[in-house]
């Protein structure tokens, strides 16, 4: 009987930055022309950053800088302004922490990302500085000789996309990987709704059309994994709208993967029987 291991895995990382230490941000409520006159003069005085501007029966979002928030409070109760907690601290807001996709040891931090700790596609200090990426690199050494598919779960944009990203040229496998990537889109297809839309297979930076460093899919496949793929799950939406799947298709989305997974680890069995 073969063996094989899959591995699929969605990670996110958080990491804790210094940028706006100790800044707290508020809900801030007017109910009348006098208390929004009163709110102006602030703005310059605290040195005010607000993310939404309040209106009669609408709350704004304020943030405020550690050396202003006690006068800031108080000039609020004066005027009597509503005002609660928004967030005891802004930089779990607004700097997110670690891409995991960046944070794998291949080309590290060369090619697509951010070196600004609260960017989107910040890498971290240095590869595999965050212990989510730690477990999957020690998974996958630990089960190399029995690896022969590894997937990594992202959303969205319905694709299935193989090494290598870095810079878009193609592993001495490529033949493998796009002929088992285009057997898990037709499995997936089979059994998508009609308003899915289809999955793509292709070279990652040629998918996307952009490079970047460190990917897991990449890393797996530099240290051995024959077929390593990143998926793209389905979204119906534009922009970041299609992050967030309508909760009635989260069933038929995890379905239809798997049947792709199912494919996927035939082929890897088959192509690769040594892998046991």
């Amino acid at each position: 009987m073969k063996w094989f291991v899959l591995i699929g895995i969605l990670s996110v990382a958080f990491a804790k930055h210094e940028m706006y230490k100790g800044w707290k941000s508020y809900y801030i409520g007017i109910s009348s022309v006098d208390q929004s006159k009163a709110l102006g003069p602030l703005i310059q005085k605290f040195e005010l950053d607000f993310l939404s501007h309040p209106a009669e029966g609408r709350e704004g979002v304020v943030l405020v800088k550690p050396q202003h928030q006690a006068a800031f409070v108080q000039e609020l109760e004066a005027e009597g302004i509503a005002y609660r907690i928004h967030a005891d601290d802004v930089k779990d807001l607004i700097c997110r922490g670690v891409d995991a996709n960046r944070n794998f040891d291949f080309v590290f931090k060369t090619v697509g990302t951010d070196w600004s700790p609260c960017g989107e596609t910040y890498p971290g200090t240095h590869a595999f500085s965050q212990p989510e990426t730690r477990v999957i690199r020690d998974i996958l050494h630990e089960n190399l000789a029995r690896i022969a598919l590894y997937i990594n779960l992202h959303s969205f944009g319905s694709m299935i996309m193989y090494p290598w990203g870095h810079d878009g040229s193609l592993s001495q496998n490529a033949l493998g990987l796009h002929t088992v990537g285009i057997a898990m889109a037709n499995a997936i297809q089979n059994k998508a709704l009609p308003n899915f839309p289809k999955y793509i297979v292709g070279n990652t930076g040629l998918v996307v059309q952009y490079f970047s460093a460190g990917a897991a899919s990449d890393y797996a496949h530099y240290i051995g994994v024959p077929l390593a793929y990143g998926f793209e799950l389905p979204g119906l939406e534009e922009s970041y709208a299609g992050f967030h799947l309508d909760p009635k298709y989260i069933g038929q989305v995890c379905q239809e993967t798997w049947e792709g997974f199912v494919v996927g680890a035939r082929r890897a069995g088959d192509l690769f029987p040594n892998k046991q």
